[in-house]
């Protein structure tokens, strides 16, 4: 009997004690402590993985020779944790990570971290995603947000505005606001190449899908795209 070794089994890690060590390795010699989020980018290259627990900090994935890198200049006691991921597709030189205490922008061509959000507006993080010089992300406090990244090296910090949602759980009642659109426990999202985005609603039991106008972002709409309809309120 043979049996099949999957990408999602040990072709790029191996298994040890939980959370007490990482090792930077090739293939299923490579240790990870948790890692709970990831991104590749445009052309398929690296695979950057989010480390999110007590030993935080992003890994770098030659999708070719298998060799997995810590990137150095990222630190987890200043920046925090990283729970998720997302990569600039304009260049693939930048990514964003979304950490237990900021958003920030790591570039990779200059070994650096950009501070984009210096707090955030919520208690748990939850996923970020990139499209169209815009990014989002989600939390625990039941919003979307979008910050704009025409050029991170030129962003002012703290500049965050809520696209869609209400500051507390909907589950039936339509926000009379002009984010016309309610969502409890939002998690994660998948950006389509439209620019719209589907979205996790993990305590309505649903995915909605988000239509984003570019041009006016007051003007968003949702509306539920599977699952239990009748929890969720649409926009």
């Amino acid at each position: 009997v043979t049996t099949a070794v999957g990408i999602n089994s040990l072709a790029y890690g191996h298994y040890g004690a939980p959370y007490a060590t990482t090792q930077d390795a090739t293939g299923t010699e490579a240790v990870f402590a948790k890692p709970q989020g990831l991104v590749i980018d445009s052309q398929s290259k690296y695979m950057y993985v989010a480390e999110g627990d007590h030993l935080g900090g992003v890994r770098r994935i030659d999708l070719q020779t298998r060799v997995v890198e810590t990137l150095s200049f990222y630190d987890a006691s200043t920046h925090g944790n990283p729970q998720s991921l997302a990569i600039d597709t304009r260049n693939d030189t930048i990514l964003y990570a979304l950490t237990t205490t900021r958003l920030v922008a790591l570039d990779l061509d200059a070994s650096n971290v950009i501070v984009l959000a210096s707090s955030l507006p919520c208690t748990t993080p939850h996923s970020v995603a990139f499209s169209r010089e815009m990014v989002f992300f989600t939390c625990s406090d039941h919003n979307i947000y979008y910050y704009p990244v025409p050029d991170v090296h030129g962003v002012l910090t703290d500049t965050y505005a809520i696209l869609a949602g209400s500051s507390s759980a909907n589950y039936n009642d339509a926000d009379s606001s002009s984010h016309n659109c309610s969502f409890n426990e939002p998690r994660g999202m998948a950006v389509l190449s439209s620019g719209d985005f589907l979205v996790m609603d993990a305590g309505n039991l649903a995915i909605r899908y988000v239509s984003v106008n570019y041009t006016d972002l007051s003007s968003c709409s949702c509306h539920t795209y599977a699952g239990w309809s009748s929890r969720a309120s649409d926009g």
